[in-house]
């Protein structure tokens, strides 16, 4: 058990429930590892930001995962980089697009947050330092030039750009301003061609993607 805590070995389980076999066996088994999660809500909170997405009507999530503690609405949350407290409006449970209402999260749950207006991706909340470190370190391997179509849009597309920056740090936006360029970092034309939609459906901006 010790190893599957930390995550050096994975156990599978499965069950029937067609035939109702193993069910029963199954849930005790679940029962008797995840309790030990219990124990972790008892520490100070701490948690980690894995993901920052936008909702049409809730506007910045801010995608988190509990290691310890709890977490309930108007909760106050700490920000290591920010060095600054931000308080918590509202949580959602996600699946797929669907958002449902939590009132609280425990020890190793997952979920997605409002009123965390300067989180990044990486942030860690609370006062506790992670036990593990957490590496969201990749590489993309295309650089290139975004540019608006009309002239008028050249300031719009750079508050858009610095938006979507802040939802994703691994674009890498850079504005050099003497030559008035934008610049992105991508993992190919597939991700181009999303940022490109994502510009149109919420900022309604045209653009062109130069290599």
């Amino acid at each position: 058990r010790e190893q599957w805590q930390l995550a050096h070995v994975f156990p599978v389980l499965y069950s029937v429930a067609k035939n109702a076999d193993g069910v029963t066996d199954l849930l005790e088994e679940l029962v008797a590892d995840f309790c030990q999660l219990d124990k972790e809500s008892m520490h100070a909170f701490s948690a980690v930001v894995f993901k920052i997405s936008h909702h049409v009507n809730h506007g910045k999530l801010v995608h988190i995962r509990l290691f310890s503690g709890s977490l309930e609405v108007k909760q106050l949350v700490y920000n290591q980089r920010m060095e600054m407290e931000e308080k918590v409006n509202r949580i959602f449970h996600t699946f797929s697009d669907q958002l449902k209402d939590q009132s609280s999260l425990s020890a190793g749950d997952i979920a997605a947050v409002t009123g965390l207006t300067n989180a990044r991706v990486g942030d860690v909340l609370g006062n506790e330092s992670l036990k593990k470190e957490i590496n969201f370190d990749t590489i993309p391997i295309l650089q290139v030039q975004v540019l608006p179509q009309r002239e008028q849009d050249y300031i719009p597309l750079s508050d858009a750009l610095s938006q979507l920056d802040k939802e994703d740090p691994l674009l890498a936006f850079q504005w050099l301003k003497d030559e008035r360029e934008f610049h992105l970092k991508i993992n190919g034309q597939i991700q181009a061609e999303i940022i490109q939609q994502i510009l149109i459906d919420r900022f309604h901006l045209e653009t062109i993607f130069q290599a």
